[in-house]
């Protein structure tokens, strides 16, 4: 009774409660830092980022936290990713989409606040995974079962899913009694046309081209398909593309 006539009046007079004060009583700010960094300069409109990022957002919101993304800078002062962290007193952190050998990342990874990466699996972290090798392995068995055994794959740049994804690759063939030649295995970049188009060129002036390609993503058959169009061949009469 006494809690609600508080709430009653408080309500009345227009109080707020104050976010700061409330973190200090109870040892929480409910902010959480994101770091994020895009290679491809896509930033905020990256076709698989972008909506991981605003799912996080959403729940975050849901559940009454802030986010603050994680820089080396606030104002003029440079700091490291941990610095930073610090500094604006994050509950947690999401890591997503960042080069997880950089010294200063592996230092926030081995710092004492919570963290949960995204498909980078790191010692006893916390980590949400795409399904890379079911999604893989299900992809090439497809492709086997369209009757293809001379199959090519343009990676992406080395990083923990191309990993995972090119192993699952070559085990698949391998289940089916197939090899894969060194130059039917090309590593190119993620969200790059004109880098898959060069390696897709590559493909098709082998004297024992493959039947169909595997591209790293969307953006790369892109390139995949203008090269292939260019040599004068046709989808999928001539070739096949996978992504």
């Amino acid at each position: 009774e006494t809690r609600a006539k508080v709430r009653e009046i408080a309500q009345q007079l227009g109080y707020r409660p104050n976010a700061i004060a409330r973190g200090l009583k109870m040892g929480r700010t409910r902010n959480l830092g994101v770091l994020y960094s895009d290679d491809s300069d896509s930033g905020f409109t990256h076709n698989y980022f972008a909506p991981v990022l605003e799912a996080f957002k959403a729940e975050a919101e849901r559940r009454g936290y802030d986010i603050t993304f994680i820089t080396h800078r606030t104002g003029r002062n440079n700091m490291t990713y941990l610095q930073h962290c610090l500094y604006r007193n994050v509950d947690g952190i999401c890591i997503v989409n960042c080069h997880f050998d950089d010294p200063e990342v592996t230092e926030l990874l081995s710092g004492p606040l919570p963290v949960v990466t995204i498909d980078h699996m790191f010692h006893n972290r916390s980590c949400v995974e795409s399904e890379n090798r079911q999604g893989m392995t299900e992809l090439t068995r497809h492709i086997l079962a369209k009757g293809h055994t001379r199959i090519a794959y343009i990676c992406g740049e080395e990083n923990a899913v191309t990993t995972i994804r090119r192993t699952s690759f070559l085990r698949a063939m391998q289940e089916a009694g197939l090899s894969v030649p060194p130059e039917h295995l090309i590593h190119s970049h993620y969200h790059h046309p004109a880098a898959a188009r060069e390696a897709t060129q590559r493909l098709l002036s082998l004297e024992n081209r493959p039947t169909c390609i595997i591209m790293a993503d969307d953006y790369a058959a892109l390139g995949g398909l203008e090269a292939i169009r260019d040599a004068g061949l046709r989808v999928p009469q001539d070739i096949s593309i996978m992504g």
